[in-house]
């Protein structure tokens, strides 16, 4: 018998990597595995993976908000520019 490990990369959410746009499934079953409130640190936002969890921020507008998502849909016209 082996005691080989396996061991996975960290968790890499681009919402703008083409590969995960076509098949997100993966990366989403990961994410709420492994970090149910992820940080994307280059697009600053964070994405929240398990249904109840998602429940209860968007009940609670005044503390978790999209207000800064205006930030993503520039960096989305900057990539579109290239």
């Amino acid at each position: 018998m082996s005691d080989a490990t396996i061991v996975q990369s960290p968790i890499e959410y681009d919402p703008y990597d083409y590969e995960t746009f076509c098949d997100p499934y993966p990366v989403f079953a990961r994410l709420r595995e492994e970090a149910p409130l992820y940080y994307n640190e280059q697009y600053d936002f964070f994405a929240i993976s398990r249904a109840d969890d998602v429940e209860r921020a968007l009940a609670d507008n005044k503390r978790l908000s999209n207000f800064d998502q205006r930030k993503i849909a520039t960096v989305n016209i900057k990539l579109n520019r290239k």
